[in-house]
């Protein structure tokens, strides 16, 4: 059965714009990860750059997160379980991201008969992308249409989530990780 949609976007400019506010929320999100990745790694801003940049997926560089956390976080246990909570919440946000950056813009005129009521629900949308899908894009569960205000929702999410980042980077800045196994 297909979801209930809200109204759709009727300006496809405010559609675009949307967009592009998530996309740069996420990007300064994936920004704070680097730094979360360089603390942990070296602190050597130059080299880590050069690493984290060769790691091309959002699901590697978050399992690369966990597992040098693992080590450089063995003895702030507490520390430990926070950022993992934390890329937990960003695993779940980049769906999110996904969904924006890799869906079409689509022009949807839909009717919705509920109770003897007829609702239609008609303007712009992201929804999903037919390359991208194994399902029937239109009467999957998995079936999304995002409007401008759930994305400009999405990209307050992403800031969210980078502030609170921000306050545990500073907290692994400020621990003594031990950067040898003496």
């Amino acid at each position: 059965m297909k979801p209930v949609l809200k109204h759709g976007t009727q300006d496809i400019r405010e559609l675009y714009l949307a967009i592009g506010y998530a996309v740069s929320k996420w990007e300064h999100l994936e920004t704070r990860l680097f730094l979360l990745y360089s603390n942990l790694a070296s602190r050597d801003f130059f080299s880590d750059t050069q690493a984290y940049s060769a790691i091309l997926s959002f699901r590697a560089r978050a399992t690369t997160i966990e597992r040098l956390a693992e080590y450089r976080l063995k003895n702030h246990s507490e520390t430990l379980k926070q950022l993992n909570t934390m890329l937990e919440r960003i695993k779940r946000l980049s769906q999110r991201r996904n969904e924006v950056v890799h869906g079409q813009i689509a022009h949807l005129n839909n009717t919705i008969t509920r109770d003897d009521s007829t609702t239609t629900s008609a303007g712009y949308y992201v929804e999903n992308s037919i390359y991208g899908s194994v399902y029937d894009v239109r009467h999957s569960k998995k079936h999304f249409a995002h409007n401008a205000n759930d994305i400009i929702g999405f990209g307050n999410s992403f800031e969210e989530c980078r502030n609170d980042l921000n306050q545990l980077i500073e907290k692994i800045e400020n621990a003594d990780i031990r950067y040898t196994d003496a």
